[in-house]
């Protein structure tokens, strides 16, 4: 009932309403959109405070998924940052995919190939990280 109710209102409301309504909508689920298909890549950050009250950054975690499946490497060294962009830099240039592993020990370990948009998304993560983090150089 809700949604006939919208669909009136929306077929009575003027054009520059109407345009209005469908960028709002396009601009909400474009995001959906290449999240779903494209992939996405979100990194967090965990500080860890030393003796003298200076907060330096300890760990990250790489959450990488496509296709509303994903994984989430957790617990990655900060100094793995660099091998990281590295690897992601190298695989550019050679038009190959990255693939990440990563080896919990007892035959527990992870495993994910990015996409070029994913690829791109990471790098350009990481790279903001490292512009941020003064005390990993």
């Amino acid at each position: 009932m809700k949604i006939i109710k919208v669909i009136k209102i929306f077929l009575k409301a003027t054009n520059k309403e109407k345009r209005e309504i469908i960028k709002y909508f396009y601009k909400k689920e474009k995001q959906k959109f290449v999240n779903y298909f494209l992939g996405f890549v979100d990194v967090n950050k965990y500080y860890i405070d030393d003796i003298d009250g200076n907060t330096q950054l300890y760990k990250i975690s790489i959450i990488a998924g496509k296709y509303g499946k994903g994984v989430w490497f957790f617990q990655i060294s900060a100094e793995h940052i660099f091998d990281i962009i590295d690897k992601l830099k190298e695989t550019n240039v050679s038009n190959v995919r990255f693939k990440l592993f990563v080896d919990y020990g007892c035959g527990a370990y992870q495993n994910y190939i990015f996409n070029k948009y994913q690829q791109k998304c990471l790098l350009k993560e990481l790279e903001k990280i490292m512009q941020t983090e003064k005390n990993l150089l």
